[in-house]
């Protein structure tokens, strides 16, 4: 990682980030999408469902309703007509049981194969008792009561309707504990994926600031020293991204400055020493100047006496 230049390494990091923070994202939104299809299969499967097993049961009481009715009819053609609204309602119910069994469990569907059964066996018993009664009482009582047979296919036929609801019930309480389940899973994902993108968020950002701060540390440290007249400090980071670039600028820029300072010692060095050669050969000069002058204050006192006897000589002349 410490050769991977700055730039790439915090876009890399981020997009990191970001590519956690869209999995957690998309992870919640598939589970909240499972959890709403749970709902509605449940409203499909359980719910719908259950308000047709109302109007199934409904219609089997009117299946017994119909054949008392046969029983009180005091005409034949009321029992006929009577024979074909149970051959309707039998036809609705048998339809009702087909489509529910698309979506119902195993049990459910044994229970409503059975009410099926159950109420195409009721309404042959009815037509074999409508072939041998045959009488009507002026009263509209039938004289020829249903057989024992029939009423216990009527009792075990609104059984057996009960048996299929309460089949449907199990199964939308199972549907109902399944979206809860799935919903509650989805929850505790989320925490945890939640968890695990702020941890590692936060050891991403100080993995980041120590492996940037720590080589800036030491490049400043060395920058300090060189400030204050230090320049045999080197920072020595082997480093490939723009930190160890600085670093490598920085001990560039302190080896050149040592040699300048080298250079400008070793010529302050000859400056002096050239300086110190001048000034002996100044005293020099001036010690010859003071002993011409000497020879000249003695030239000029000889030749002063010499005048002196030229005119004493010229007056002893005269």
């Amino acid at each position: 990682m410490k050769n991977i230049k700055i730039g790439p390494k915090l876009i890399a990091s981020f997009l990191f980030l970001a590519a956690l923070t869209a999995f957690m994202g998309i992870y919640t939104i598939d589970s909240l999408k499972k959890v709403d299809q749970a709902t509605n299969v449940m409203y499909e499967v359980g719910a719908v469902p259950l308000g047709v097993f109302v109007s199934m049961s409904e219609q089997v009481q009117e299946l017994r309703v119909q054949a008392r009715e046969w029983r009180l009819a005091k005409t034949q053609a009321k029992r006929d007509e009577i024979l074909k609204k149970l051959d309707h309602i039998n036809d609705e119910i048998n339809k009702t049981v087909q489509e529910q069994i698309k979506t119902a469990s195993a049990q459910g569907a044994d229970a409503l194969k059975k009410v099926e059964d159950l109420t195409d066996k009721y309404i042959a018993e009815i037509r074999s008792h409508a072939k041998s009664a045959k009488t009507f009482s002026s009263t509209g009582v039938n004289e020829d009561d249903f057989a024992s047979s029939l009423v216990e296919t009527g009792d075990k036929m609104t059984d057996a309707v009960a048996a299929a609801k309460e089949a449907r019930v199990k199964k939308t309480s199972k549907l109902s504990d399944d979206a809860s389940a799935e919903a509650q899973a989805s929850v505790r994902a989320a925490i945890i994926i939640l968890i695990v993108v702020v941890l590692l968020a936060v050891c991403l950002g100080i993995f980041l600031t120590i492996s940037i701060t720590s080589p800036l540390n030491v490049v400043v440290g060395s920058i300090s020293k060189m400030e204050k007249g230090d320049m045999t400090v080197r920072s020595d980071l082997e480093r490939g991204d723009e930190l160890g670039i600085l670093s490598k600028a920085l001990d560039g820029l302190g080896s050149k400055l040592q040699s300048i300072f080298k250079n400008l010692h070793q010529s302050s060095n000859t400056l002096a020493s050239s300086a110190e050669e001048l000034s002996a050969i100044s005293r020099q000069v001036a010690k010859a100047a003071e002993d011409s002058t000497t020879q000249s204050t003695t030239v000029a006192s000889t030749t002063e006496e010499v005048s002196t006897n030229i005119n004493a000589m010229a007056s002893g002349a005269e």
